[in-house]
């Protein structure tokens, strides 16, 4: 509903139309270009929207290191102009707090390290999909039907019971240790037998992977599939990640290969069509450096350059150990 603002004659008033449709009088011109304003302002806002919330857990899946909650910034017209992510973590030892704050140790951690610490013990015919975003990993690992852990206790509402009890806070860490301890024995378990594959993803979206997330994967035999959004910043992303696969994980360039859909716009998307992950078609990467180029060199203005300027870095790194290796 468009905000309007005009002399009403017959009422001698001036009148305002806000965004519900509702028609304010204002006697005085000032109130009713105050008003106007006012819904102006609350037509442009955006507000946040709680679109879900996904858990990195500790490489035994026995603590959650740190939750990252996704907004939609929708305008009251209903349009979704934009996103924005929180980042909750526990301090040590836990005491029911979540701080909002992204953790030192989130640069260091993949999405599903668990599974993921599986995979990379099962060998050579081990294969993991490494993807953009945490929903296209967690499609993947749908469609890959992987093992889940037992359901662990609401360790929020334990509190709350032992703290009624009047046991106080130390009765509540003692449960949370207990489990803490049933669900890293699962998890050692099928790590030591080895998963035959698996799914992650970084918590930063696109071209901001770090070196020391592509050092989990450091001695791993088996086969990585660096799967590609088709847009601009997903080539850009593609390229730093197979690089650092190979340049610092160290991994066997023909045993880390890119991927890209083959309908819509991401690996999610891809699967929604009902093709499978066979059907990924395999991506060029003279093609995506192309391109990474071009989306880097397009970032003219001071405020997107600053958040691309880690990108431009970690591809040059890439590239010159590239030279190095050749010589």
């Amino acid at each position: 509903m468009t905000v309007e603002l005009w002399r009403d004659d017959e009422r001698e008033a001036w009148a305002v139309r806000g965004g519900d449709g509702a028609v304010r009088l204002c006697e005085r011109y000032v109130e009713a270009a105050e008003l106007f304003h006012e819904f102006q302002r609350r037509a442009t806002t955006p507000r946040k929207v709680p679109a879900g919330q996904v858990e990195y857990r500790s490489p035994l899946g026995s603590r959650v290191r740190f939750r990252k909650a996704r907004f939609n910034l929708v305008l009251p017209s209903g349009e979704v102009v934009n996103k924005a992510f929180r980042y909750e973590h526990q301090p040590q030892p836990p005491d029911g707090q979540w701080l909002r704050k992204k953790p030192a140790c989130a640069d260091r951690t993949l999405y599903r390290l668990p599974e993921l610490r599986a995979a990379l013990a099962g060998g050579r015919g081990a294969v993991v999909y490494w993807c953009e975003g945490e929903s296209d990993a967690d499609a993947v690992a749908a469609e890959l039907h992987l093992p889940t852990p037992p359901p662990g206790q609401d360790l929020a509402s334990l509190r709350t019971a032992e703290m009624r009890r009047g046991k106080g806070m130390d009765a509540y860490r003692r449960a949370v240790e207990s489990e803490r301890r049933r669900i890293a024995r699962w998890w050692k378990a099928t790590q030591t037998e080895g998963w035959p594959a698996a799914a992650t993803s970084h918590h930063g979206g696109a071209a901001h992977v770090t070196a020391e997330q592509a050092a989990l994967f450091r001695g791993f035999r088996g086969r990585v599939v660096v799967v590609a959004d088709l847009d601009a910043p997903g080539a850009a992303d593609a390229v730093l990640r197979r690089g650092l696969l190979v340049d610092v994980a160290g991994l066997d360039a023909r045993r880390v290969t890119v991927a890209a859909p083959a309908a819509g716009k991401d690996a999610r998307d891809h699967l929604r069509a009902g093709k499978g992950l066979d059907r990924l078609r395999e991506a060029r990467e003279r093609d995506l450096r192309r391109t990474a180029r071009e989306y880097i060199a397009e970032k003219n203005t001071a405020a997107e350059a600053r958040g691309y300027l880690r990108t431009r870095a970690a591809l040059s790194l890439v590239e010159r150990y590239s030279q190095k290796r050749k010589k």
